[in-house]
């Protein structure tokens, strides 16, 4: 049975809805203030669990209240991985407006101190996927975390780098690239990385970059998919949208929980349009990703 290794954060968001985001100088009310789980490897993690995937997280965990928050979340979902490390774990603020779109501003804390030895202490007999996103990968620690990788290059590789691929050097993504992971991005990072305005374009730049297969989101449009088969974009779904956060998160690991369970990638990235388009849709976001999956 396949099983997926989500290294990275767990971190409490803190979500701030307003009508827009103020300009430098400017001001705007505050109309509601939420706190969730969150976090780039924890998002990732529990969309494969709720997808019916075996997953494991390899984060670290701090002190102080996100860090209390977050390990009272990952025990509730029954996910299993964290270490516990001093230092305060710190929280993603989230402002969200009227169209769902969403601005991080992130205190990092020792939720991203992720070691060597940490992952030298992972159990690996059953692992056959990881996932790794870009705040880590950034840090001095996204050495460390290249190396595990090189270790174990045998796996499935997942690479999120999010908004934060233009912060890691070059050095370090040239390794990356050197172990043809899955490459996920929006569409602005892909376009950004590829230095072109065209997403197929981009697709196939990035492609032969990295011999890995890409896949490029594009909200209520679906994403767009270039691997060794297939390139071409696989439609979305409508949705309601109404907070972004976390869609990205949930879209790779409903992709990688689909594929872990032996479908196609063409297959898995039309789940994950599905499953991504419920997660945003407003109200209990693991409610409506459970309705989603009892539609099909």
């Amino acid at each position: 049975m396949s099983k997926l290794l989500a290294v990275g954060s767990a971190a409490a968001d803190i979500t701030l809805y307003v009508d827009c985001f103020p300009q430098v100088g400017g001001d705007e009310t505050i109309k509601e203030i939420t706190r969730n789980a969150g976090g780039c490897a924890f998002n990732c993690a529990d969309a494969v669990r709720l997808c019916g995937g075996n997953v494991s997280l390899a984060a670290p965990v701090g002190t102080g209240e996100y860090g209390d928050f977050m390990r009272s979340e990952i025990a509730k979902r029954g996910l299993t991985g964290t270490f516990d490390v001093h230092g305060e774990n710190g929280c993603c603020f989230c402002a969200v407006d009227l169209c769902g779109e969403r601005t991080f501003l992130v205190k990092q804390g020792a939720e991203y101190d992720i070691t060597s030895e940490m992952l030298a202490s992972v159990d690996m007999t059953d692992i056959t996927d990881i996932y790794f996103c870009g705040l880590e990968t950034e840090r001095d620690c996204g050495y460390d975390i290249i190396e595990f990788l090189e270790k174990n290059s045998g796996k499935r590789l997942y690479f999120a780098p999010g908004p934060r691929l233009a912060n890691i050097s070059e050095d370090k993504l040239d390794r990356i690239n050197a172990l043809h992971p899955v490459y996920h991005l929006n569409d602005t990072e892909a376009l950004d990385y590829a230095a072109v305005r065209d997403i197929k374009k981009a697709a196939e730049i990035i492609f032969y970059r990295t011999g890995g297969t890409v896949i490029i989101t594009l909200g209520k449009y679906g994403a767009y998919l270039w691997d060794e088969s297939y390139h071409g974009l696989i439609e979305g779904c409508p949705a309601e949208t109404t907070n972004t956060t976390g869609a990205g998160d949930t879209h790779i690991g409903a992709y990688i929980a689909k594929l872990m369970s032996g479908a196609q990638p063409c297959d898995a990235v039309s789940f994950a349009n599905r499953i991504a388009a419920a997660a945003i849709s407003g109200g209990d976001r693991e409610e409506n990703i459970v309705k989603a999956l009892g539609e099909f």
